[in-house]
C-alpha cells in the first residue's frame, strides 16, 4: 500500500479503515466509495503510514508490515506480518481459498451453484470437456441470489 495513493485498491488511508470498519475488503469496496461511510471517512482522516527503513531494506524479497492502531483510550496494538497472506511463504489453506472462493461466487449466483461449480473444478482433471463448467458458469446471471 502507498501513502495516500489515489488509487483506493494501494491507499492504506482508504484499506486499512475499510477492513477495520467492515472486517474484510472486497472488490465493491474499491468500484464504490466508502468514504461516504461516517466510519470510514473518520478512520481515514486518522490513518497515517511511515516509511520504516528496516523493513524497506529487505523489499522486494520480504514484504514485511507492521501496523499499529492506537485506541480512544489510548492503547497501542501492533501486528507485525512478514509475508502477506497467500504468498507462497504464507498460503492459504484449502479450506481458505474454497471460503474465498464462495465469499466472490456468492456475489453473482447461488451457494449451491458456486458449489457445483467448485465441485466440477475439483475433478477437471478427469473431464473429457469443457462443456459442463461451460454451461454452470453460462447461468451464472439466472441462478443469482436475490
Amino acid at each position: 500500500m502507498i501513502d495516500n495513493n489515489e488509487l483506493k485498491s494501494h491507499c492504506a488511508q482508504y484499506i486499512l479503515p475499510i477492513g477495520l470498519v467492515f472486517g474484510q475488503v472486497m472488490i465493491d469496496d474499491i468500484l464504490q466509495d466508502r468514504k461516504k461511510n461516517p466510519e470510514v471517512a473518520r478512520l481515514s482522516e486518522n490513518t497515517r503510514m511511515a516509511a520504516d527503513p528496516e523493513l524497506e531494506k529487505h523489499w522486494p524479497e520480504r514484504y514485511a508490515s507492521i501496523v499499529e492502531v492506537t485506541t480512544t483510550d489510548g492503547r497501542r496494538l501492533a501486528c507485525r506480518v512478514d509475508h502477506a497472506k497467500g504468498a507462497m511463504e504464507n498460503p492459504l489453506t484449502p479450506e481458505e481459498i474454497h471460503q474465498k472462493y464462495l465469499k466472490l461466487a456468492t456475489t453473482v449466483t447461488t451457494t449451491a451453484h458456486a458449489e457445483k461449480i467448485a465441485a466440477l473444478v475439483a475433478r477437471i482433471e478427469r473431464a473429457t470437456a469443457a462443456r459442463d463448467l461451460a454451461a454452470l458458469l453460462r447461468n451464472l446471471g439466472r441462478r443469482r441470489a436475490a
